[in-house]
């Protein structure tokens, strides 16, 4: 296993109600549930199909991913994270910059990877527009286009994306029904991007299946860490979850962290509105900068650091110094944090990372009796930004 973890809780903390304990039953329930999909990915015939599409487009050595939210925050973090040499560029908020897009690339060299789980996101069609009104210019006919795109949406086919991959014969890759965007990275989403540049899927897999072990011989690192979380929201008011890693290969995977546990855990009920607050955090970057607020402001932060044990980096003895030190400055002040570790960052350690915090986030949902997979604050923006969308998406 790859993951080791250290809580440093004050003594005002020390009386952790071990509430995981009750509910772990229910918990392991919920997860053999249909809409659990992430725990059954990726299947046999996703991993086939990923292999039988990088051969289909093997001419083609430069991607354009083009997905926004969980369509794209897992893959950036795969990539960041493992650092392949990767000609890739990341089309998500839609920026001025995208009409430069074309001066980047080498036109029969790349694949653009369409990602939208419903077919219909708003940043993706209009992105995807303005790429097909450029592909006309240069003289890219419509039933050339299957030679340059890939779709990869959910399985039934009702959104704008869908015909019009079905209108143009593209290739398709497929998201099952009930796999929520934010924890798809482990289905065809991220797969696929990390077999085209030649990542090791299968090691990413593999390390998905050993954070099974935290549901068995290592439940405890898991049910310890929820309970600290939940009862320092419910009983001490510490609302907020800072995540710091100090590498920067881990950037992007705070902002990944922050979609899941917001999305996932912010969320309206009957006696009022519930969810502890992501803050994606770097080290040592912001111990210049939000370490003030960390120590000094409210006490209702929880510090969640991050950090790789075997680098090989020459600086790291300075890294780890850093961190220690930040580590007991909070330690000083009586506040409460958490470190974990991992033995180092691979394929391996990167699908277990998903997968543990995929399991922790829903764990902490079942203890704050939310719904974990659904978004409906999300969907009612979707909404109205549709009735004031005066800009033409159809393809």
């Amino acid at each position: 296993m790859n993951l080791k973890f250290h809580f440093e809780m004050p003594k005002k903390y020390n009386s952790v109600k071990k509430l995981s304990h009750k509910s772990w039953e229910k918990y392991l329930l919920f997860l053999s549930l249909e809409d659990s999909a992430f725990t059954k990915l990726p299947t046999h015939d996703d991993l086939v199909k990923i292999r039988k599409m990088r051969q289909h487009f093997q001419h083609k050595t430069q991607m354009v991913h083009i997905g926004i939210g969980g369509s794209c925050l897992g893959v950036k973090t795969i990539f960041e994270a493992l650092k392949p040499k990767a000609d890739i560029i990341f089309l998500e908020n839609i920026e001025e910059n995208i009409v430069h897009l074309f001066d980047q690339i080498d036109l029969k060299k790349t694949l653009f990877h369409i990602v939208s789980k419903s077919g219909n996101t708003t940043e993706v069609l209009a992105q995807l527009k303005f790429i097909i009104q450029k592909l006309k210019q240069l003289g890219v006919k419509p039933q050339q286009y299957k030679n340059y795109f890939l779709l990869t949406s959910s399985q039934n086919e009702a959104g704008i994306l869908n015909r019009f991959a079905k209108d143009h014969e593209l290739m398709e890759l497929k998201i099952p029904d009930k796999l929520g965007g934010r924890y798809s990275v482990l289905s065809p989403v991220g797969l696929f991007p990390a077999h085209f540049f030649d990542l090791d899927i299968d090691l990413l897999v593999q390390g998905a299946q050993e954070a099974k072990e935290f549901l068995s011989l290592r439940q405890e690192d898991l049910k310890t860490m929820a309970d600290c979380i939940v009862n320092l929201y419910q009983d001490h008011g510490i609302n907020q979850n800072v995540i710091m890693p100090y590498n920067g290969r881990l950037n992007i995977f705070t902002q990944w962290f922050s979609q899941l546990w917001g999305e996932s855990l912010g969320k309206k009920t009957e006696s009022g509105f519930e969810g502890p607050t992501p803050i994606a955090s770097l080290g040592s970057r912001d111990q210049h900068s939000l370490l003030q607020l960390y120590l000094h402001g409210p006490i209702n932060k929880f510090i969640m650091f991050m950090s790789i044990e075997n680098s090989s980096f020459e600086l790291a003895p300075v890294v780890d110094a850093l961190q220690a030190g930040c580590e007991l400055a909070l330690k000083d002040v009586e506040r409460p944090y958490m470190r974990l570790s991992l033995n180092s960052l691979n394929e391996e350690s990167l699908g277990e990372l998903f997968q543990f915090f995929h399991y922790l986030t829903v764990l902490v949902a079942n203890l704050l009796e939310l719904y974990p997979y659904d978004q409906p604050a999300v969907e009612l923006a979707k909404i109205h930004t549709k009735k004031l969308l005066k800009y033409d998406l159809s393809l």
